[in-house]
This record gives C-alpha cells, sequence and structure tokens, in this order.
C-alpha cells in the first residue's frame, strides 16, 4: 500500500481498512473451512492518483498561518504529475 508522506489521517485509514479486510478474509475462511460459508473479502488497492489534494490542503494551511505559499513546495500535483501515476481523468 502506498503510503504518501505528509498524510498521516490518509494513511491511518487506509491501514485500518486493509487491518479491517484482512481480519474480515480470516474469518470467512474459519467458515469456508468449516463447510458453512462461501463468502470471501479482498481489497482492491488503486495505484497512486495525481490530485490537487495535498496542494489545496498545504495552500490553505499557509493561508491560515498568513505564510507565503509556493506551489512547486508541493511534490505533485495535477500540474505536476509524478511519474507512472493515474490521471483523475483515467480514473472512474
Amino acid at each position: 500500500i502506498t503510503m504518501p508522506p505528509g498524510n498521516l489521517t490518509y494513511n491511518i485509514s487506509k491501514a485500518a481498512l486493509k487491518a479491517y479486510t484482512e481480519g474480515l478474509e480470516h474469518e470467512f475462511m474459519q467458515e469456508r473451512m468449516e463447510g458453512v460459508g462461501k463468502l470471501r473479502a479482498a481489497l482492491l488497492v488503486p495505484g497512486w492518483v495525481n490530485t490537487s489534494i495535498l496542494l489545496k490542503a498545504q495552500q490553505h494551511k499557509a493561508s491560515q498561518q498568513g505564510q507565503d505559499f509556493a506551489v512547486s513546495s508541493v511534490s505533485f500535483h495535477e500540474e505536476k504529475p509524478a511519474s507512472g501515476a493515474w490521471m483523475p481523468s483515467q480514473v472512474i
């Protein structure tokens, strides 16, 4: 799972969802082994998508603190995509 730096809340929620899915699959697996269940749990984790979420968050933070903001300080966003990452228009 990709954990972009500087986005603690997002990373924690993503890790929690992964742990929940793995636990759920373990419970389903036990039921399948006992012959009483057929369900499975899987987690689909798409690749990184270039969005302006981080850019906008850092702009807002700088504005609230009365500081100047340089767009170049954000490592990637829609106008400066990360190599190999998806663009929002490519994601359904």
